[in-house]
């Protein structure tokens, strides 16, 4: 059990890592952030600056509970909570038919998207999994065992914050295969 909670908080650390540091980086960078979220429709408009900071707030919040044994329970369950609400809103965003770029990892020019609701809903079940597990006491763990638990959750954390990426990349590549004359 002890390596469920040590995937679930590392992949949740690293993947709200990076998505702090995108939105916090630089006041510009917060800026452009709470002004995307102010395009989203599913917020009143009083509600958006604030939820600019909160957003980015229990991200980080997050990263510095999962960073330690003691807090990592509160922490799972933070990014829990935080990714349940990121992925209702994507839904709504994405039912909506609103075609904003996602801003999970700073600039993307990929439209918000199934495939987001489907990242954060994963990412959210992770959490949770790992809140479950992390009230159980921790059986003996081996340091091998350690490791790959490690090497997942970074390699699944790099596929997660590379989405869009690896989407663009797949449909140019798969684009180029239909072109005639190929």
């Amino acid at each position: 059990m002890g390596y469920i909670v040590l995937f679930s908080r590392c992949l949740t650390g690293v993947v709200f890592a990076v998505s702090a540091v995108t939105k916090l980086r630089s006041p510009r960078a917060f800026a452009e952030f709470a002004t995307w979220v102010a395009e989203l429709p599913a917020l009143p408009a009083r509600a958006r600056r604030p939820a600019s900071v909160l957003m980015a707030g229990a991200e980080a919040a997050a990263v510095l509970l999962l960073a330690l044994p003691w807090t990592a329970p509160s922490g799972l369950a933070l990014a829990t909570a935080t990714l349940a609400v990121f992925a209702a809103g994507t839904l709504l965003v994405t039912r909506a038919g609103v075609r904003v770029p996602c801003q999970c990892f700073g600039t993307s020019r990929a439209p918000i998207g199934m495939r987001h609701v489907v990242r954060n809903t994963g990412l959210c079940a992770v959490a949770a999994a790992g809140t479950a597990v992390a009230i159980i006491p921790p059986g003996s763990t081996s340091l091998a065992g350690a490791v790959l638990a490690l090497g997942a959750a970074f390699v699944t954390a790099l596929f997660v914050v590379f989405l869009d990426d690896l989407a663009a990349f797949l449909s140019e590549h798969t684009a180029l295969e239909r072109e005639p004359g190929r």
